[in-house]
Formats: structure tokens, sequence, C-alpha cells
């Protein structure tokens, strides 16, 4: 009688963990959703879900999560653009290197009273990614 309680427990949760997994939205559809929308609102859900499934992708997957990060730190929205600085971090995305670095030196400029913001988004990031670059950028940029 008791085996029959826990399975009905057991049972309902694993459904959820089931339904959840099945219903995770796959990175190529993310991507042509981020092509094809006008909303920086829904440009930053996009690349805050590719943050919150960091553990769910193969090489392929991360191509395409690197240009969607691309096209996120080119946007014109700053919202956006700080998201896609946090993801570039947390993907410890090195390719994006040479665009952080150039967003830092001179792109901070296009988004009045959110420059300070990128900017320290933008080392947080870099200090992430680590590497040689990274390290080129502290000594250049920071300790000046």
């Amino acid at each position: 009688m008791q085996f029959t309680k826990i399975v009905r427990l057991i049972v309902p949760f694993c459904l959820i963990i089931v339904h959840l997994t099945e219903s995770a939205p796959r990175v190529d559809q993310l991507y042509q959703e981020y092509k094809s929308s006008k909303s920086g609102q829904v440009k930053t859900r996009i690349i805050r879900s590719l943050i919150n499934n960091l553990t769910h992708y193969d090489d392929n997957d991360i191509k395409n999560i690197e240009i969607i990060i691309h096209y996120g730190l080119n946007e014109k929205e700053p919202l956006v653009v700080q998201e896609a600085i946090f993801a570039a971090g947390k993907f410890k995305s090195r390719s994006l290197m040479p665009e952080l670095n150039e967003l830092y030196r001179k792109g901070c400029n296009q988004y009045p009273g959110s420059q300070s913001i990128i900017k320290q988004k933008i080392i947080k990031a870099i200090g992430k990614i680590g590497g040689d670059e990274s390290e080129k950028f502290f000594t250049e940029e920071i300790i000046k």
C-alpha cells in the first residue's frame, strides 16, 4: 500500500521534468526568432534563455549562440547589448573578445546614460573569458 503512494508522488514529478525538457526551445529556433524580431524585449529574452540552459549545448549550438551574441553586441537598445555582454562572459566566448574590446573603446558612446554600466559589464565579461587577450585588455585599457 505504501508503494502505491510513493509511485503516485514520483510519477507527477517525472512528468513535469519530461514536459519541461521537451518544451525547451532549440538554439536554431531561437536564432531564427532573434533574426526576425524587431523587439528589444524579445531579443533580451532570447539571450537570457540561452544563458539559463547553459549546460545543454553541443558545438553547433555554441556557434549559433555566438552569432546571436554577436548580433546582440551590435544592437541599438542598451538592454540587449548588456545581456549580450553578460552572455559572452558566461559562455567564455573568446571569439567575441575583439568586439567586446571595440565596444569598450568606442562603442559605449552610442548608449547615452548606459555607458558606465556597459563598460562595467564588459570588464566583468572579459575577466570571465580570461586568456591572453583578456590580460592584454586589462594592461592596455584598465591599468593605463
